[in-house]
């Protein structure tokens, strides 16, 4: 048809030739081969050949279309015959953590000399809590903690000597040993590098823990009035928890506030620089 173009098509032929072949098997010396076929044999052997028949697109002034036939291998044609779509698995997306979690350090100011305990509800306070009932109730943000480190760097000192140290809460009776430090400084103003506590491998502060055991005992922490504290921990935003009530005596309805480190009651380590009531 003019001004028309044919799809190409194709079509297998087979042509049959005889070559001498060895009266014998095994090679032969002295004979050359060319093409995969020994020459210049005795014994006469059929080789096949396929040739593909091509139709080429009609001429566009309608006269006859031209074919054109080329010999192929066998391994051409089976990567032409299999050529096509490669099938694979379908893709998934990926599995996702879909709470909301980080690692962030809180700084605190405080210290009275005296060991102070903290509980797993006042470190989940101290992270952030969002008041629900003016000055009453305070609703922690985060459900799980997992401590990395305590840093203190202890106040200036009027006194002959002052200490700073953490103690920390085994997860079984005896099962972490006393760790504390002691930095003794000279009487009046002196400056002093900070001291970094880590918790134990095992002791509940190094282990993920919920609002579930909220009156559970972490550490307890010792520093002089006015030491500068940094708490680094890991953290999970309430998800499949529920989220843990915290009493308060002050609080604005819908507000977040961070509370002291050793709880809102007792209120000695409090935040710096964060909006905190207790």
């Amino acid at each position: 048809m003019a001004g028309t173009s044919a799809s190409t098509s194709y079509r297998v032929n087979s042509r049959e030739s005889s070559v001498n072949a060895p009266t014998q098997p095994g090679p032969v010396k002295g004979v050359s081969v060319r093409g995969g076929v020994p020459l210049g044999l005795s014994t006469p052997i059929l080789v096949r050949e396929d040739y593909v028949m091509c139709a080429t697109d009609e001429k566009k002034d309608g006269g006859d279309s031209s074919v054109t036939a080329a010999p192929v291998s066998s391994g051409m044609m089976a990567s032409r015959m299999s050529r096509g779509a490669v099938g694979k698995a379908p893709s998934v997306p990926p599995r996702l953590m879909v709470t909301l979690n980080g690692t962030h350090t809180v700084r605190f100011s405080g210290g009275n000399g005296s060991a102070i305990p903290v509980t797993v509800a006042d470190l989940l306070g101290a992270f952030g809590a969002i008041c629900t009932v003016t000055g009453t109730t305070a609703v922690a943000l985060m459900s799980s903690v997992k401590m990395h480190s305590i840093q203190i760097w202890s106040a200036a000192s009027s006194s002959a000597s002052t200490t700073a140290s953490v103690s920390w809460a085994a997860g079984e009776s005896s099962q972490v040993p006393d760790e504390s430090i002691d930095d003794s400084f000279p009487q009046g103003t002196t400056v002093v590098g900070g001291v970094s506590f880590r918790p134990p491998a095992m002791s509940l502060a190094a282990l993920w823990i919920t609002s579930a055991d909220a009156s559970a005992t972490l550490f307890s922490i010792t520093s002089s009035a006015g030491s500068i504290v940094d708490v680094r921990c890991s953290f999970r935003v309430c998800d499949t928890i529920t989220p843990l009530a915290i009493s308060i005596s002050v609080g604005t309805v819908g507000k977040i506030y961070y509370l002291a480190l050793d709880g809102p009651s007792s209120n000695v380590y409090k935040p710096t620089s964060l909006p905190t009531t207790h």
